[in-house]
């Protein structure tokens, strides 16, 4: 006899469209829009995702600390990041960015 499957639970998601910013180093470097924000993670636009590194910080304003990211897929402009356990830059400002997933890629790209 079969076991029943559980149904896998996924994490909440809050559909958003914001500014935010991609943070290398100490500066801002480019410019995202976060469409999809989780505790764990975020999906993110991007004009130039060719030039996004493969970890980031993600800030809501350029000069506020930001959420520790690893980039765990690309479709076309949209990049799925992972907020990293290891934490943040103490060296930057407050983060307003409370919430944050593992964002699957959407359907259909």
């Amino acid at each position: 006899m079969r076991k029943p499957i559980k149904p896998v639970k996924r994490e909440t998601r809050r559909r958003r469209n914001i500014s935010g910013h991609i943070i290398a180093g100490r500066e801002p470097y480019l410019e995202c829009r976060v469409h999809d924000l989780s505790q764990h993670g975020a999906m993110i636009v991007v004009e130039s995702p060719s030039i996004v590194p493969d970890q980031f910080e993600l800030a809501f304003h350029p000069t506020d600390r930001g959420r520790v990211c690893e980039v765990i897929w690309r479709r076309n402009r949209t990049i799925g990041v992972r907020f990293s356990q290891s934490g943040r830059d103490p060296s930057r400002g407050t983060n307003p960015c409370q919430a944050g997933s593992t964002i699957a890629p959407p359907a259909g790209e």
